[in-house]
């Protein structure tokens, strides 16, 4: 069922829709995305955040008493300060 313009969407639907616009954030832009997965369990859930950021090593799979240290970490990581 569709309301005005937007469609309805199932979890593929949506699921797609988020890639769509990873791929285009990292591709078109040059913008590096980090994912991080607070206590989740979902192994669907994990792999979108795992493709959205295109490599393994910008994804963070913690428990939300990781979530601080994890911050920190990819503040030393990826920070960069432009003028």
């Amino acid at each position: 069922m569709q309301t005005g313009d937007t469609p309805d969407l199932d979890t593929k639907g949506l699921n797609n829709l988020t890639l769509d616009s990873c791929k285009a954030i990292r591709d078109d832009y040059g913008v590096e995305i980090f994912t991080v997965a607070v206590d989740v369990n979902s192994a669907s859930a994990k792999k979108v955040l795992r493709d959205c950021a295109g490599d393994d090593s910008k994804v963070y799979d913690v428990t939300g008493a990781d979530l601080a240290s994890t911050f920190e970490l990819l503040a030393m990581r990826s920070l960069r300060l432009t003028k």
